[in-house]
């Protein structure tokens, strides 16, 4: 689901805290943070499958996440 406009400004605060998005400017980060959904998965939930290509990025707001590869 979309992200609330409250909840925009805390997503944009988060974004300029991660490495990844640091020297970006404020005005893309804004853009950015418009295109974002917010998503709830419960315990045990498969986000991603080994060997799936995704085109999502997820950022991590709370919680934890385990990482499985299939040998």
């Amino acid at each position: 689901m979309k992200l609330k406009p409250e909840q925009e400004l805390s997503a944009a605060a988060l974004m300029q805290g991660l490495v990844l998005f640091l020297g970006c400017p404020a005005e893309a980060l804004k853009a950015m943070v418009k295109h974002l959904d917010a998503k709830e998965y419960g315990p045990g939930k498969v986000v991603l499958m080994d060997q799936e290509i995704a085109r999502t990025l997820f950022i991590l707001v709370k919680g934890s996440v385990g990482v499985w590869k299939r040998v």
